[in-house]
C-alpha cells in the first residue's frame, strides 16, 4: 500500500465469490508493520456457518473480540448471488456490531492484484474472466500500478466488467492490442480452467494481439488476504465505501455487484442444456 493516512486497525476481510470462503485479519505488530493472516475453506461457498465459523476461528486464534474491528473490506462480487447476499449479509452484521468503517472490493480487482503481487514497480495489465455459469463468463481488464516498494499505488477497471458468452469475451472487454511498454498481460479468474476450451481461445486471441501471456497460480480463486490489502489501501487513502470507482452512494449498504439480474436458467433453458449434458444451476 502507498497511504496517505494509517489504516485503523485491525481490520478484517470477507471473500465468498468465487471457491469455497475466505476470511483475513489485518493487526499491527509491536514492530509498526502490518501483518495479515489469511484462511480460505474451498467448496463451502454458500454456506453462512462456513463463513461465520472462520470468521469466530480466526479472531479467537489471534485474541481479537469482533467488537474490536474498525475496518471492513469486503469483495461484493460479481458472483454467485447466494454467497454475495451472504458475505454482505455478515459484514453488515459486523459493521453494525463494532462500528467499523467498511470499503467494498471488486472481485475482478482481488484476482488481479494476486495475479501481480509481488511484481516490479510499473503499470501492470491483467485480463480477469470468471466462470458466471448458465453459458457465460463475467469478463474484465484491470489495470493495477505498483509502488517501488512492490505495494499497491493504484487499481481500476479500464474496460467495465461484462458478462457474455465466452466466445466474445475477449472482444467485450479485453485490452485490445498491446501498446509501446505494454507488453504483458496477466490472465486471471477459474474460467480460464471451468470452460472447456476457454484458455486455449482467450491466449491465442491475447498472442494475436501481441500480448505476452502469464497465468499465475494464485490468480484462480479470491483470496481475503488480497480483499484487504485493496482495501486498506483504499481506506488509507481517504474513502471508504464510495472510493470504488463507479458506485454511488448506495455502496455504503455493501451491496452485492451483480452484473446480471438472471439468477438461473428457465424451464425451456434447462430442457436445452440438459439435451447438450451441460445443465448448470443458479449463479
Amino acid at each position: 500500500m502507498t497511504p496517505r493516512a494509517r489504516p485503523v486497525l485491525p481490520a478484517l476481510a470477507l471473500s465468498c465469490s468465487a471457491e469455497g470462503v475466505s476470511a483475513a485479519l489485518v493487526t499491527a505488530r509491536e514492530s509498526g508493520k502490518v501483518a495479515i493472516e489469511g484462511w480460505h475453506d474451498a467448496g463451502t461457498s454458500t454456506r453462512s456457518d462456513a463463513l461465520l465459523g472462520m470468521i469466530d476461528s480466526l479472531l479467537a486464534a489471534n485474541r481479537t473480540p469482533a467488537s474490536a474491528i474498525r475496518h471492513l473490506s469486503v469483495d461484493i462480487g460479481p458472483g454467485p448471488f447466494t454467497a454475495l447476499r451472504m458475505t454482505c449479509a455478515i459484514a453488515q452484521g459486523v459493521a453494525l456490531a463494532s462500528g467499523a468503517t467498511h470499503s467494498p472490493v471488486w472481485t475482478t480487482e482481488a484476482l488481479a492484484w494476486q495475479a501481480v503481487a509481488g511484481q516490479p514497480e510499473g503499470r501492470h495489465r491483467v485480463f480477469v474472466a470468471i466462470d458466471a455459469r448458465m453459458g457465460e463468463a463475467y469478463a474484465a481488464t484491470v489495470e493495477i500500478e505498483v509502488d517501488p516498494a512492490g505495494e499497491l499505488r493504484s487499481i481500476r477497471e479500464s474496460t467495465p466488467c461484462v458478462v457474455v458468452a465466452p466466445a466474445s469475451v475477449w472482444e467485450a472487454a479485453g485490452p485490445g492490442f498491446a501498446g509501446e511498454g505494454a507488453r504483458v498481460l496477466y490472465l486471471a479468474g477459474n474460467a480460464f480452467e471451468r470452460i472447456p476450451g476457454f484458455a486455449e481461445s482467450v491466449g491465442r486471441q491475447a498472442r494475436e494481439a501481441q500480448w505476452s501471456v502469464i497465468r499465475p497460480r494464485a490468480a484462480v480463486s479470491v483470496r481475503a488476504s488480497a480483499v484487504a490489502q485493496i482495501g486498506l489501501y483504499r481506506a488509507a487513502a481517504g474513502g471508504t465505501a464510495d472510493a470504488v470507482s463507479g458506485l454511488d452512494g448506495d455502496a455504503a449498504a455493501l451491496a452485492p455487484r451483480y452484473i446480471r439480474n438472471k439468477v438461473a436458467l428457465d424451464v425451456d433453458e434447462q430442457a436445452a442444456a440438459r439435451l447438450h449434458g451441460s445443465k448448470e444451476g443458479p449463479r
